[in-house]
């Protein structure tokens, strides 16, 4: 009876004779490349997938800085009107959400982050056209949809260039963008433009024509 017909059809590949080296150690020429490779992915990859996520953690906290500097008296906002368009922003980002890694498969990386970025690009720059609160939640809404798709395909995508270990200390260095978004949009919240010098109709010129806050966000 052979080995295959006394183990059921399997064949033991751990039996003293077995030749099969089961270890992977790269050569020195091969660890040379490897570090190559992946100094190239870190300065041409990760500052861009920085760069967006910066921006996009921006545009999700940038609201009370364009509150101060004009939304809230260029659009007639109320109380409750300010809570939804902060608010209502992340019922589309939280509802799009499972849906960005099965997009981010069928479409490839080289088309999906392209869209979303110049889809939430266009939408914030819509809002320079919003004349009501019924705009800006409509806009905060596209907003949410468009920006939800980038934090679960980031995590994914860097998962293609980089091993497990290499993939900590990276996002690490990638979720710091949170705080420095965060400490910028505090930083216009405290200091909102100062247009004292300027005569009553420059700023009234300003505002029908240029409110600040359409810079902001």
């Amino acid at each position: 009876m052979t080995d295959r017909e006394k183990t059921g059809g399997s064949v033991d590949i751990t039996s003293k004779d077995d030749n099969v080296n089961r270890s992977f150690v790269l050569t020195n020429d091969e660890q040379y490349i490897l570090k190559r490779a992946l100094k190239k992915v870190d300065l041409r990859v990760f500052p861009i997938m920085y760069c967006l996520y910066l921006a996009g953690a921006m545009d999700r906290g940038n609201v009370g800085a364009a509150l101060i500097n004009g939304m809230r008296t260029g659009l007639n906002l109320t109380s409750v009107q300010e809570g939804s368009i902060n608010s209502l922003f992340f019922i589309t980002y939280v509802a799009m959400e499972p849906f960005a890694n099965v997009l981010l498969k069928k479409l490839r990386p080289s088309i999906w982050f392209p869209f979303i970025g110049i889809g939430w690009s266009v939408t914030c720059m819509c809002m320079a056209a919003a004349k009501n609160a019924t705009h800006a939640i409509i806009i905060r809404l596209i907003l949410g949809a468009f920006e939800a798709g980038f934090t679960p395909g980031l995590i994914t995508y860097m998962g293609y260039w980089y091993t497990r270990e290499e993939l900590g200390p990276r996002m690490s260095v990638m979720f710091s963008a949170l705080p420095a978004a965060d400490r910028e949009n505090k930083n216009r919240d405290k200091n909102p433009k100062d247009v004292s010098h300027l005569s009553t109709e420059e700023q009234r010129d300003l505002h029908d024509f240029h409110p600040d806050f359409r810079y902001i966000l």
